[in-house]
C-alpha cells in the first residue's frame, strides 16, 4: 500500500484509461514483501508514427540502504488507420483492432494477455457511456409519451366541464332576459291581469330555482346582499298577497315593478361574482 502510483507521461496524440490497480502484501518472518501491478489501455487519436516516453519509477534498495531507479524505455509503434473509419465510437471489434495495431511495433516480450486485458479494458470504457445516454434516452421518451396521453386524457374532460359551464351560463341568462322583459312590461303599462302575473311569477321562481336552486320567493330574497334583502323581501311577499291573500290586497304600482327589476338585477349580478374561498383557521378548534 506504501507503493506510489505510476504517472504515465502526458502526449497529446494519446489518452490513457488506467485499470484499477491490483495491490498485494506478504507477510513473513523477514518483514512485509509489498506488490503493486498497473495497466492503462492507450488509445492514439491519430495515425503514424508514435513513441510512448520512458516510464521511470523511483525505489529504495533496503539491502543496499541507497535510491535507486527502475526505467521502462520508451517504445515506438506505429498507428494504422481504420480504411472503414465512421464518425462514431468503437464497436468491440475496433477495440480490439487499436489494441493490436498499438503493439505492432511493441517489442516480442508482450504478452497476448496484456493485449487481451488492454482490449478488455477499452471495449468497457466505452460500453458504458453508451449504454447509459441509450438508457437516458429511453427514459425520457417515456416521460414525454406518458405526458401526452395525461393530456389526451384530461383534455376531453376539461373541454365537457367549459362547454357545460358555458350552456349554464347562457342558459340563465336567457331566463334572467325574460323574467327582465316581463318585469318591464309589467312596470310600464302597471296592468293587473292576474293571468300575467301569474306568469310573471313563475318566470321568477324557474329563474331563482336555476340560479340558486331556490323553490320560493322568499327562498330568492334571502339570496340577495345584506342590505338589500329587506327592501325584496318585502316587495316579493306583496307580489304573492296580491295573488294569493284572501284580503283585497293593491298589486304593485310602476315604480315598485321598476324597483323589484333593480333588486332583481342586483341580485343577479352579485351572484355571478366568484366568491373568495375562505382560508382555514390557523389552530383549527379540537
Amino acid at each position: 500500500m506504501q507503493l506510489p502510483p505510476l504517472q504515465p507521461p502526458t502526449l497529446d496524440s494519446i489518452k490513457y484509461y488506467p485499470d484499477q490497480p491490483q495491490t498485494d502484501d506478504q507477510t513473513s518472518a523477514d518483514g512485509v514483501t509489498g506488490s503493486r501491478r498497473e495497466s492503462f489501455a492507450i488509445v492514439p487519436s491519430k495515425a503514424g508514427s508514435l513513441t510512448l516516453p520512458a516510464v521511470t519509477v523511483n525505489w529504495w534498495n533496503t539491502l543496499e540502504g541507497r535510491l535507486q531507479q527502475a526505467t521502462l524505455p520508451a517504445q515506438t509503434i506505429q498507428v494504422k488507420s481504420s480504411p472503414n473509419a465512421a464518425p462514431e465510437l468503437p464497436s468491440s471489434n475496433s477495440s480490439a483492432s487499436v489494441a493490436d495495431a498499438m503493439f505492432d511495433a511493441a517489442p516480442t516480450n508482450t504478452s497476448n494477455e496484456l493485449k487481451a486485458a488492454i482490449a478488455d479494458n477499452l471495449q468497457a470504457s466505452i460500453f458504458w457511456p453508451i449504454a447509459s445516454a441509450v438508457g437516458l434516452m429511453g427514459s425520457l421518451i417515456f416521460a414525454l409519451l406518458w405526458w401526452q396521453a395525461q393530456r389526451q386524457l384530461q383534455r376531453p374532460s376539461a373541454n365537457a366541464e367549459t362547454a357545460g359551464q358555458y350552456t349554464h351560463h347562457a342558459g340563465l341568462d336567457a331566463d334572467f332576459k325574460n323574467l327582465k322583459q316581463q318585469l318591464q312590461h309589467a312596470a310600464s303599462t302597471n296592468t293587473c291581469d292576474a293571468s300575467n302575473i301569474r306568469q310573471l311569477r313563475l318566470t321568477l321562481l324557474n329563474w331563482g330555482k336555476a340560479q340558486f336552486n331556490a323553490h320560493s320567493l322568499q327562498a330568492i330574497a334571502e339570496q340577495a346582499p345584506v342590505e338589500s334583502q329587506a327592501s325584496l323581501s318585502l316587495l316579493l311577499q306583496r307580489f304573492d298577497a296580491s295573488l294569493y291573500s284572501r284580503e283585497q290586497t293593491q298589486p304593485l304600482s310602476s315604480s315598485e315593478f321598476q324597483e323589484l327589476l333593480k333588486l332583481l338585477e342586483t341580485l343577479s349580478k352579485y351572484k355571478s361574482q366568484p366568491k373568495k374561498e375562505d382560508l382555514p383557521p390557523l389552530y383549527p378548534a379540537s
